[in-house]
């Protein structure tokens, strides 16, 4: 038995890692406003009726009290979005609003602030979608920093950016751990993939929205770099701000950022 979850294991990485085509080496883009430029602001995104695709809006939750306080909040201390939250979630809702008519699915990573934001971002569209919670969506493992403030996390991030910049390939990078403990960016990109290929090939044609944290988006942004543009940024030029709004369209198989709001 143990042999088979084994070989599942092994045969869905390798088929999340054929999924990607990229080619060694990676560009690397030193400012921001060129990452910036390499997607199309929402503003801009014609949201047409497409059979062969689901369109999903992921965001990133809502400002919680955690980011507030400047602590770790990955999945252990579990708090509820500030006042400010609760705005940069409604403005979120407001935002996809303004591109579809309605949304058919609802996908939520089960913290408190992601659930908040959902319930924020049903309150634009006269009917409520259907809402499922799903594990895969929570926030990359911080391990033994979960729950303390971010300043002790800081020396293992500068060190991450030293030695993210001396390795070549790109799969090497996404298995680099600042720290043993923690959950490293491709077993983050996994989880969250698969719920999108998952949910895209029963749902074409469909909206879907998912709310989910940084750091798990973080994951696709840089598949989706690698894959689209062939290029890598591993100091956070973009950044996935509360109430990012990310526009990815996948037919099941294959996914593509489209569009972004926020960054």
């Amino acid at each position: 038995m143990k042999n088979l979850t084994k070989f599942i294991l092994v045969l869905s990485l390798l088929i999340n890692a054929s999924l990607i085509c990229y080619q060694e080496p990676l560009t690397e883009i030193s400012s921001r406003e060129k990452f910036q430029n390499l997607y199309p602001s929402l503003d801009d995104y014609e949201a047409t009726p497409n059979n062969s695709v689901a369109r999903f809006f992921l965001v990133r939750h809502g400002e919680n009290e955690g980011n507030a306080k400047r602590l770790i909040d990955g999945r252990t201390l579990n708090l509820p979005l500030t006042e400010k939250g609760r705005m940069d979630a409604l403005a979120a809702g407001k935002a996809i609003a303004r591109k579809i008519d309605q949304i058919d699915f609802l996908i939520s990573s089960p913290m408190i602030r992601t659930r908040q934001t959902a319930a924020e971002i049903i309150k634009s569209f006269e009917v409520a979608p259907t809402v499922v919670f799903d594990d895969r969506l929570m926030e990359r493992y911080y391990g033994i920093f979960e729950g303390g403030p971010d300043e002790n996390y800081d020396p293992y991030e500068e060190m991450e950016a030293i030695a993210v910049a001396r390795i070549s390939t790109l799969a090497e990078r996404l298995a680099y751990r600042e720290h043993p403990s923690m959950e490293n960016y491709q077993e983050t990109y996994d989880r969250m993939s698969s719920v999108i290929f998952e949910f895209a090939k029963q749902k074409l044609g469909k909206n879907i929205v998912i709310t989910t944290h940084g750091n798990a988006l973080w994951s696709l942004f840089l598949m989706a770099n690698a894959e689209q543009y062939n290029i890598f940024d591993h100091n956070y030029r973009f950044k996935i701000t509360n109430g990012c709004i990310l526009v990815i369209e996948s037919d099941g198989y294959s996914m593509k950022i489209k569009a972004f709001k926020g960054g």
